[in-house]
């Protein structure tokens, strides 16, 4: 992975031991991980931060979970340290495993992300684990704010394109109305400016038994007929018409408005198609990736139901009658895999079609998820335009 890309884990401690007991951890896994003692001075400790960084993890390890939330404290207000925590990152909480309730109780108010036991450490694969799941969590929230400025600038360009596209109705309704102006002003009493002596030469010899008397009294009577009573009315219908094809402009604000904040940038065939109003199940473990993957979903017209592992995917699909199951492989009580297979067993549910949701890409998670009855698989993390693209395939071709 290109550093200059990647997420940096900063691992405050206070021990070479902590040092000592995450490096042969975090090394094989992890490109860009630096170590801050807090014992040195502060200068020294944060001198890290004087790199490039692309976003941060912040990992706390101290045997009492206090300690952590002081030190993060005292480096939100540090100034010169706000360019740093302006950049997109998560807090993540190792400590001694006697402070575990107090660990839960800040992560729960949202003081941290997570925590581990790092005295001791019971299961060094579901630490790792715990720490790639924070970092993907980065790099939604990263995506996703991409996402949200681009829609921004996006909108900001709809906005700019309408305005000028009313300005121009106005202008030219404008310039129509005067243009009618100057036809009425010059077509009313045309008749009367015309030159006596031809109109008179020429209805003489249309109307040769004419006497000059006959002949003055009707070229009276074309005087005094005017043609600007019609092209007044005809002037009110243009002006009103432009009114309208400006008003008409409006909706068509609120639409973009409207549909700019879906979430979906692009606008491949599938974005304008109509949906009807289909159910959709979720299951995986992390709350924040379902949140994100129904924020996707739900503005396109489709119903979610979430479940946080695959015994209550089950229930729910039973209840719900949902078109799709979007399943992650690592979950507890039922993982994807398993799921997959007691699916198959219910009759209700046997022919439902099946996505796999994985943090694997290698080929051979790729053909256990198929082989095991999936229709496809989704490498987290995703964005917007690749899940509705296997999203709307799969309905399509099972509906």
């Amino acid at each position: 992975m290109d550093k200059r890309t990647s997420t940096s884990l900063i691992v405050f401690h206070e021990s070479h031991e902590t040092v000592d007991a995450l490096s042969s951890l975090l090394k094989t896994r992890f490109s860009n991980v630096f170590y801050a003692d807090i014992r040195l001075e502060p200068k020294e400790y944060l001198n890290c931060f004087r790199q490039h960084h692309h976003s941060f993890l912040f990992i706390f390890a101290f045997d009492n979970p206090h300690t952590s939330w002081v030190l993060k404290k005292s480096l939100c207000k540090n100034e010169s340290l706000a360019p740093i925590f302006n950049i997109n990152h998560e807090n993540f909480l190792l400590c001694d495993k006697s402070h575990r309730e107090l660990a839960y109780q800040l992560c729960e108010k949202g003081e941290f992300y997570s925590y581990e036991t790092i005295k001791p450490i019971y299961d060094n694969k579901k630490l790792n684990l715990s720490l790639k799941r924070a970092v993907e969590k980065i790099s939604l929230d990263m995506a996703l704010l991409k996402k949200s400025r681009e829609l921004d600038e996006l909108q900001e360009g709809s906005d700019q394109s309408l305005k000028a596209l009313c300005d121009k109705i106005r202008h030219a309704g404008s310039e129509q109305s005067s243009k009618l102006d100057e036809v009425i002003s010059k077509f009313d009493g045309l008749i009367g400016s015309a030159i006596k002596d031809e109109l008179s030469q020429s209805l003489e010899k249309l109307a040769g038994k004419l006497s000059e008397q006959e002949v003055a009294r009707l070229l009276d009577m074309l005087r005094s007929i005017s043609v600007s009573p019609e092209l007044d009315k005809l002037k009110q219908h243009t002006e009103q018409m432009f009114k309208a094809l400006q008003e008409s402009a409006k909706p068509v604000r609120k639409t973009k408005n409207k549909v700019a904040k879906t979430g979906v940038v692009k606008s491949p065939m599938w974005a304008i198609k109509p949906l009807k109003k289909i159910t959709i199940v979720i299951a995986d473990d992390q709350p924040v990736l379902v949140k994100i993957l129904a924020s996707m979903l739900e503005p396109k017209g489709f119903k979610v139901e979430t479940a946080s592992n695959g015994a209550e995917a089950i229930m729910k699909a039973k209840v719900s009658d949902p078109k799709l199951l979007l399943l992650d492989i690592d979950m507890p009580i039922l993982d994807g895999i398993e799921t997959i297979k007691a699916c198959k067993k219910i009759p209700n549910l046997s022919t439902i079609p099946i996505i796999m949701l994985t943090s694997y890409s290698d080929k051979e998670h790729f053909r256990t998820c198929l082989e095991s009855g999936a229709i496809d698989y989704i490498v987290k993390p995703t964005n917007a335009e690749t899940l509705l693209k296997k999203v709307h395939a799969v309905i399509d071709q099972y509906d």
